[in-house]
Parts: structure tokens; C-alpha cells; sequence
């Protein structure tokens, strides 16, 4: 077996430092990543030498109710992140219904067709159902005025006491700086400014007698639907060289796709009324070693963007690339009691690139 498929089983002995921020950067940027940075271990500090998230051992809220069954309508539910979610309402024995775009084969009797322009129907659906998680999604500039449409039409049909939630884009944020940010405010760049209107109106729903949450998540990983590692990959393949942005020190908080599904079951099993933001956060990790490692598995060295030409090559997430995004899952874990199964391994992320850039390759 060559050495390149064994890279899902070993470590990079990358970036291990403790100490506070300012001498974590001021050793990473010393830092080189060796000709044969490979060796067997432990995960360590893996990536980042960053202080992880410190979360109380209280005991957790009381108001949720996990382990009650529910009817649960998810939309996009084919999808990457719709899909993990769908997998995580099954196995916690609620009753599924997945909401499919038409032309989609359905695979169940509960599956049902809708377009997301129709949105009487999608009421419809919506009164039939304890709860709905909407994760359709689209790059595409205009899906966001079909998803607001759809989202309004989703709430507007449940019944009294169900409950709404939503994956949404943490860039919305803007740049949290290198420590996690537990309350981090709206500060969207120019081009985010109506998702972020539309995701306050979310969490600042009409109707009183239902709640809402939105879950974010910055870097998420664990499937070829990978939207990040994938533009990495794409533009290693154009450039024969793994681009990471300035010198690659940009913070971001990890998660598996596994975990951010089952962070939106969480979502709407709790009952508490409170319209919430909540964040998908494990591992932090730092961009160039993740340049490292996929262009190790590529067989391209990593560098950095070095023109306007290279930026466009990561298309939307160029500008998201120079920034940080780093939050704390603080009220996840403590609130919604999100136990994350795999993203705080940092393990997992290694295992998770190199499997995403090796199906690249055949």
C-alpha cells in the first residue's frame, strides 16, 4: 500500500503548542512542515495550539425534551448537510418526512414532492409536522429569495408549539478574530447584507407561539459535499499547488457533517422558547495546515495565493478564506446537549480531507 493511502491513518505532527495566542502564532509562523511530516500518534493539538473552548460541567438545561418522537419535515434532505440530518431523526426514532424537489426518487412513503416556489403546499406540509429543518440550499445568488419565501411559508404552517430551524452561513458574522466568539453579532460583509437581514428575520419570527434556532457552521467536512475542501482541491488542481491565503493562520471552528445534522435535531427536540443562534464548533483549525495536508495527499506542495487569478479560483469563499471563524458551541453542548461523536477528534479532520481529496484523484 503506498504511503499516500495510508494518510487517513496517521497524524501530522503539525502546529504542537500550548501557551496562549500570541506564542501559539509566534511558533507557528516559525513553523515548516518537514519533508516527511507524517508519523503515528495521538491527535494531540493536532492543528491549532489554540486554547479549546473551556464549557461548564454544570448540569445541563432540564427543558428539552429528547427522546420524545416527533414528525420532522426537513427540506433538502438529499443533500449534504439535509442528508446527515435526516439520518440523525431516524436513528433517534422520529417519523421522517423529507421534503423533495420534484424529479427527486422518493424512497419512502412519507417523502413528498414540493417545489419550494410553492409555498401553499409547503404550509400545507408544515401543519401535518411537530417540527421542520430547512437545509436546501444553493450558491446561486437568487435561491435566497426562494428560500425566504419557503422558509416564511414553513413557519407560517406549523401548528402552535412546533418548532423551525435552519442551517445558515457563519460568514454572516464577519471576521470573529482569533479567540471564539460565544454572541457574535451580525456583521456581514456588502454581499451577505440581505442573508443577514433574512436570517434576523428568522429569529425575529412573527408568530410568538413557535420557536426558532438557527445552526451555523464554518468548516465543515466529513463528504465530497464539502463545499471548502472541495474549492481547496479544485484550485490545487488547477495550480498543481494547495493555495491557503496570506501566511494561512485564519481560525476556523471544524465540524463533521455527522455532527452539524445532529446539531439541528437538537435544535428541535428542545423546547425551549427562546429564537436561538447556535454553532456547530469542534476542532479549530488553521487553513495552511489544511493546505498541507490535502496537497500531501495530492502530491502538490502548498503555498499562497499569490494573484487576483489564484482568488477566484476558491469562487464565493475567496473573500471567506482571508477572514477568522472561530465560535464557541458553548450554548449547543450546555443547552442543547450537543455531543459531538467525531468533531472534536482532530484525527477525524485529517481522515476526512484525505478521504475527500483522494476521490479526487480516481
Amino acid at each position: 500500500m503506498s504511503a499516500r493511502h495510508e494518510l487517513h491513518d496517521r497524524i501530522p505532527e503539525i502546529f504542537r503548542v500550548e501557551g496562549t495566542i500570541p506564542d501559539f502564532l509566534r511558533a507557528a509562523r516559525k513553523s515548516r512542515i518537514p519533508k516527511r511530516p507524517w508519523k503515528t500518534g495521538t491527535a494531540g493539538s493536532l492543528f491549532c495550539g489554540f486554547r479549546r473552548c473551556r464549557h461548564s460541567t454544570a448540569a445541563p438545561d432540564t427543558g428539552g425534551v429528547q427522546g420524545e418522537r416527533m414528525r420532522i419535515a426537513i427540506t433538502g434532505a438529499t443533500g449534504f448537510v439535509g442528508a446527515a440530518a435526516a439520518r440523525c431523526a431516524v436513528e433517534r426514532g422520529h417519523a421522517l418526512v423529507r421534503i423533495l424537489r420534484p424529479g427527486s426518487p422518493h424512497h419512502g412513503p412519507a417523502d413528498v414532492t414540493a417545489d419550494l416556489a410553492d409555498t401553499d403546499l409547503l404550509s400545507e406540509i408544515a401543519r401535518e409536522v411537530d417540527t421542520v429543518i430547512h437545509c436546501a440550499a444553493s450558491e446561486n445568488p437568487a435561491f435566497l429569495a426562494l428560500s425566504k419565501a419557503a422558509s416564511e411559508a414553513l413557519i407560517r404552517g406549523l401548528p402552535k408549539g412546533g418548532r423551525f430551524a435552519m442551517q445558515g452561513g457563519s460568514m454572516v458574522f464577519g471576521d470573529t478574530g482569533y479567540e471564539p466568539l460565544a454572541s457574535p453579532q451580525f456583521r456581514p460583509p456588502e454581499l451577505l447584507e440581505d442573508r443577514a437581514e433574512f436570517e434576523r428575520e428568522i429569529l425575529n419570527a412573527a408568530r410568538a407561539d413557535i420557536s426558532t434556532r438557527i445552526v451555523y457552521g464554518s468548516f465543515i467536512y466529513g463528504g465530497e459535499g464539502a463545499a471548502i475542501p472541495a474549492a481547496i482541491i479544485h484550485a490545487a488542481m488547477e495550480r498543481e499547488a494547495a493555495l491557503f491565503f496570506g501566511r494561512g493562520d485564519q481560525v476556523w471552528s471544524s465540524a463533521h457533517v455527522s455532527d452539524f445534522g445532529a446539531l439541528l435535531v437538537d435544535a428541535v427536540e428542545h423546547e425551549m422558547r427562546e429564537n436561538v443562534c447556535l454553532f456547530a464548533a469542534g476542532r479549530a483549525i488553521q487553513m495552511k495546515p489544511v493546505a498541507d495536508i490535502l496537497g500531501q495527499v495530492l502530491g502538490v506542495p502548498s503555498r499562497p495565493v499569490c494573484s487576483e487569478a489564484e482568488a477566484r479560483l476558491f469562487g464565493p469563499f475567496a473573500g471567506a478564506l482571508t477572514i477568522n471563524q472561530h465560535f464557541s458551541s458553548e450554548t449547543a453542548r450546555e443547552r442543547f446537549r450537543w455531543c459531538p461523536e467525531i468533531s472534536d477528534d482532530g484525527a477525524a479532520i485529517v481522515r476526512g480531507l484525505t478521504r475527500q481529496a483522494s476521490r479526487t484523484m480516481l
